[in-house]
């Protein structure tokens, strides 16, 4: 932890920080300027500042296949980069009316799948062909698969492994759902407090 201090001596107040996912290399921070710091944790270094949300950052997922990283925030974005490019930017409108963004507070991403599960009650959305990495189009390569209303308040964490998700609450409770169909879903526990953190292993 002592070796992390470097971090938050150059970081704004933090409002989420993901595990490191290239090479076990760099670290990516959403601060209170609403920029994504990537810091460099083998030289204790500021590796790049990614400009994009307008709101707090809440959330990061990574596609270890297309190396692409998507951050989502309070501001209904879900930002997705390639490298230091943002290469699309969608706004996740709140239903019925679809005339507001709705604010995002937690993102999973299933590799098997290509599948991109967002919280507020939980949306699902396929990320259709990556030509758009490429191509540079201006097509919007995410499909909304499914909504689904699984606890009584903001999901706030997600976390999973193959084609299974796990949900945490505001409303104190967890549930796992499939992403195929989330509407296939149990409650597993509940707790006294919000849960502050969920990590799962497949082992």
């Amino acid at each position: 932890s002592t070796k992390m201090c470097w971090v938050l001596d150059n970081a704004f107040p933090i409002y989420n920080v993901t595990a490191s996912f290239l090479h076990d290399k760099y670290l990516y921070v959403g601060n209170d300027d609403f920029c994504i710091r990537i810091f460099n944790t083998l030289n204790a270094s500021l590796h790049r500042v990614l400009k994009g949300h307008t709101s707090i950052i809440t959330g990061f997922a990574y596609s270890n296949k297309y190396n692409l990283l998507f951050s989502v925030g309070i501001d209904g974005n879900i930002i997705t980069w390639l490298g230091n490019a943002l290469i699309y930017k969608y706004t996740y409108l709140k239903p019925p009316l679809h005339r507001f963004p709705a604010s995002i507070y937690s993102i999973y991403y299933c590799d098997d799948l290509d599948v991109i599960v967002i919280g507020l009650d939980v949306a699902t959305f396929e990320l259709s062909t990556v030509d758009f990495v490429v191509d540079n189009t201006k097509e919007c390569p995410f499909k909304l698969r499914q909504s689904c209303r699984l606890h009584s308040d903001r999901v706030h964490l997600i976390s999973g492994g193959k084609r299974c998700i796990f949900t945490a609450s505001f409303d104190r409770t967890i549930k796992s759902a499939t992403i195929i169909d989330v509407s296939i879903n149990k409650q597993i526990s509940k707790h006294q407090t919000a849960v502050s953190t969920m990590f799962y292993d497949d082992i």
